[in-house]
């Protein structure tokens, strides 16, 4: 049918405006597609600074896992003004550690990953927990890969070696372990405390808790003296050196925990005692890592000796330890061969949380 002039007339202004109202509806499509490409790829780098942020804490968590004791140098050392940092693929993380504000027992890595100008934060909470391993439940344990040579001792009591272990029947009562390559013994955690002065009274020299002495000795005229707090109280010390020509002891019903990182020895002469009969679950010892204990003639000990990396010196057949030893090794003074002396197990109290201070942290929660 043939259009009459009035409709050819109508006909171009309707294209005209069939091409602007097309040319609109483009135009929007177009910038719905940029904008859904712009957010697609906002939402991949979103994600990938959310991964950064994820590597950086699994790294430190890992670190803090494998090393406990790092995990009260890294809150003293970083924060959220001074992160520690390092770079992961085309983007960098920035992570502080920080207790838990509400719960001391729990450690928070605090990870923010940047991938271009975006940001994303984390938290990774580890938990607190004390070790699993059966605590001083022989009388020796030695956890170097070295010949564990009794011979020169009298044990009234099991133990275990990570090598071959050598007895005197007649002096020996109880089981040994020997090989034992899959024993684990986690490090101690070493208390950072303040500097503290040994004080004199009299001929005793007094040592107050929860400070940490360069050294205490060497005092061969008085007892040293230990105050231990109430029962029931856990008291810590923390000496570089300690030297004793007589007695140590404990005054007060709490429990000591006393850290050497280098030496202590408790010299020969008259007999001398450290801590006292009945007491032992108030007292432990712990040996860091390269330290030593020597004990010589004449010397009783009653406590707990923990350092699967130190070395425990049992000098004289007159020396008696009642208690228990985790050493690294144990042997004469200088290594002179195999330990002389005497030792008798009394295991801890049932329930008795005495290696408080033998810790490891576990994967807890995440927190965005």
């Amino acid at each position: 049918m043939n259009l009459r002039n009035d409709e050819r007339g109508l006909a171009l202004p309707l294209v005209l405006t069939v091409m602007v109202v097309a040319t609109l509806l483009s135009s929007v499509l177009w910038q719905y597609s940029m904008t859904d490409i712009k957010q697609a790829s906002r939402k991949q780098q979103k994600m990938q600074a959310h991964y950064i942020a994820r590597s950086g804490a699994e790294a430190i968590a890992q670190h803090l896992i494998e090393r406990p004791q790092a995990a009260s140098q890294l809150v003293a050392s970083t924060s959220q003004t001074n992160p520690a940092t390092s770079q992961v693929g085309s983007g960098h993380f920035q992570a502080f550690v920080r207790h838990d504000p509400a719960n001391r027992n729990v450690i928070q890595i605090v990870s923010n990953g940047f991938n271009d100008d975006v940001t994303s934060q984390v938290t990774l909470n580890l938990l607190r927990q004390q070790s699993n391993i059966q605590v001083f439940h022989r009388a020796i344990e030695q956890a170097s890969p070295h010949t564990l040579d009794l011979r020169g001792m009298t044990v009234i009591g099991d133990v275990g070696s990570a090598r071959e272990i050598i007895i005197n029947p007649r002096r020996f009562a109880g089981t040994t372990y020997p090989w034992q390559t899959d024993a684990t013994y986690p490090d101690a955690i070493l208390p950072s405390l303040t500097t503290g002065t040994v004080a004199q009274q009299g001929s005793d020299l007094i040592v107050d808790p929860n400070f940490f002495y360069p050294s205490i000795g060497p005092h061969n005229t008085g007892d040293i003296v230990f105050k231990t707090g109430t029962p029931g109280e856990t008291v810590q010390v923390v000496v570089d050196t300690l030297d004793a020509g007589r007695n140590i002891i404990l005054q007060g019903g709490g429990r000591l925990e006393l850290f050497v990182t280098h030496s202590a020895t408790v010299r020969t002469g008259n007999k001398k005692t450290v801590n006292r009969p009945g007491n032992e679950s108030n007292l432990v010892v712990y040996l860091m890592d390269g330290a030593s204990l020597t004990l010589q003639a004449n010397v009783e000990f009653y406590g707990y000796i923990y350092g699967p990396k130190a070395t425990v010196n049992v000098q004289s057949g007159l020396t008696t330890i009642i208690g228990s030893v985790i050493a690294g090794s144990l042997n004469r003074l200088n290594g002179a061969g195999g330990p002389n002396g005497n030792i008798i197990h009394v295991p801890p109290p049932s329930g008795a949380n005495i290696l408080s201070s033998v810790f490891g942290y576990i994967r807890g929660y995440w927190s965005n």
